[in-house]
């Protein structure tokens, strides 16, 4: 018993030393400063870096990014601003393209225009018959009344002449009147009517004259087409011509025409028996027809489309000879290196 007893003693006692002596422990862990491990030290300092190599490395992406997006976007701004100078580069084509239209159809109608008022101005002022007026309005009051005359010209001005009185001239209702030179015209034939007639002819030579000064293909075509109308429109002698019952109008308006319908056929010499130059070789051959059906001197018209059509001729022969001569050439040299390579001797 008293064994058991000194042992449970003994333990109390060790109990009581471990007690204090953890006790101390603490109390010394508590006052004495806390020194970090090795361990926890070095995975610290581990996250830190990461932490500043993560942040590093999204600082340079980031810089990265910005860099590529910058040259994206400076190029999306320049492509916008490339889109808007195109755009205003193109508004500036058309502009240009409407108001080269608009002059080219402009200034052959003004200039008509301006040409007809100056053929119109005062068209009756002149009652009496004047100069040949009293040799074709007889010729085609001749047509009208179903008289037998006979005249050096051909007959087609002449017999425009007669429609323009048998439509407007009332030329029939007087039989007795035979337009004898310097005679007063008579109340019941409307001569301002006749004379209508070659005003829109003379005023129609200016257009075609116009026209054609475009197409011939002048590098300032505006300045040619401008000079070209001007001197039709304001020559004394055309004016004159275009206000009495002649066939000088119309014998210069199908002049025109001839010309223009020839400067139409050497645009399109490039386009052979297509149909639109099929349609133009048949108004040439009218025009050519109508002139030469007005005045006998239609004729040199005639022969100046004939020079042309023999002259574009002759290039076309040469050119096609040509052309089959350097074929035969190049035939020839190809077969004699042929035969050179053939007739090597083999070994």
């Amino acid at each position: 018993m008293e064994s058991k007893i000194a042992k449970r003693g003994k333990k109390k006692n060790s109990k009581k030393s471990n007690s204090k002596s953890s006790n101390s422990k603490s109390i010394s862990k508590s006052s004495s400063p806390e020194i970090p491990d090795s361990s926890s030290s070095k995975t610290t300092s581990s996250t830190s870096k990461n932490t500043s190599d993560s942040s590093i490395s999204k600082l340079h992406n980031k810089e990265k990014s910005d860099e590529l997006d910058s040259p994206k976007s400076t190029k999306v701004e320049d492509a916008k601003a490339d889109d808007s100078e195109d755009t205003t580069g193109k508004s500036k084509i058309n502009w240009k393209s409407h108001l080269t239209t608009t002059t080219k159809y402009l200034l052959p109608i003004l200039i008509t225009i301006i040409g007809s008022y100056l053929r119109y101005y005062k068209l009756d002022s002149q009652k009496q018959i004047v100069w040949d007026e009293a040799h074709f309005a007889k010729f085609g009051a001749y047509y009208v009344r179903h008289e037998f005359y006979h005249d050096v010209h051909p007959p087609l001005g002449k017999m425009l002449i007669g429609l323009s009185e048998y439509l407007w001239g009332n030329v029939i209702s007087d039989n007795e009147f035979m337009f004898e030179s310097g005679k007063m015209y008579p109340k019941t034939i409307n001569y301002a009517a006749m004379r209508t007639v070659q005003c829109v002819f003379s005023s129609a030579m200016v257009l075609v004259c116009s026209l054609t000064a475009q197409l011939i293909g002048f590098k300032n075509w505006f300045w040619s087409s401008l000079l070209v109308s001007m001197l039709c429109c304001f020559e004394n002698s055309f004016i004159v011509l275009g206000k009495f019952v002649l066939l000088d109008s119309m014998l210069l308006f199908f002049t025109a025409t001839t010309f223009y319908c020839l400067v139409k056929l050497h645009s399109l010499r490039h386009q052979e028996f297509t149909r639109t130059w099929k349609l133009w070789m048949y108004l040439t051959g009218f025009s050519i027809g109508c002139v030469c059906s007005v005045k006998w001197v239609g004729l040199f018209v005639t022969a100046v489309v004939g020079v042309y059509v023999v002259v574009d001729l002759w290039l076309k022969f040469w050119d096609f000879v040509s052309r089959s001569i350097s074929r035969c050439c190049t035939s020839q040299v190809m077969d004699h290196h042929q035969c050179q390579h053939y007739s090597k001797p083999i070994y």
